[in-house]
């Protein structure tokens, strides 16, 4: 097993350099997956090197590989990021897959923060904390955000 220390810095390497090759390529054009342009390999391989370090990174952290002190206090840096990537992905995510798929990959997510979370019961508190969204987002505010959305088709 590879110290977390280790691991911060490969990760941030790989995220380095991925975001270099993705700002490289410039405005070349991507196209699709039937008629692939120029920069649709690169990108593809310039997203995986960020992926890959960002999980090494999320790894290394949670590992304990940077430890900061506040008060003379340790704090877990890993459980600060996995808050942030939940809440980060629920943002990202609700465009494209409605708020029932978002509001549990937050749930899931962050619940992983306290080390002591439970499949199970991360899943039930998602489920409950989901509707209560419903209700929050449709039935009290009133906002047109769709409960699960398909590509094209929004239900």
């Amino acid at each position: 097993m590879t110290p977390p220390t280790q691991r911060v810095v490969t990760g941030c390497l790989f995220m380095a350099v991925g975001l270099l090759g993705w700002v490289g390529l410039g405005d070349l054009d991507v196209g699709t997956l039937s008629n692939p342009g120029p920069a649709f390999f690169p990108r593809l391989v310039a997203a995986l090197l960020i992926a890959m370090g960002g999980l090494n990174l999320l790894g290394g952290l949670l590992q304990g590989g940077l430890a900061w002190k506040v008060s003379g206090r340790p704090v877990k840096l890993g459980a600060f990021l996995l808050v942030f990537l939940g809440l980060g992905g629920f943002f990202a995510f609700l465009p494209f897959l409605g708020l029932i798929p978002a509001s549990l990959f937050l749930v899931m997510v962050a619940s992983m923060a306290t080390g002591e979370a439970r499949f199970k019961e991360s899943l039930v508190l998602g489920g409950v904390l989901t509707l209560l969204a419903i209700l929050l987002f449709k039935g009290v505010l009133g906002l047109s955000i769709p409960y699960v959305a398909w590509g094209e088709a929004l239900v």
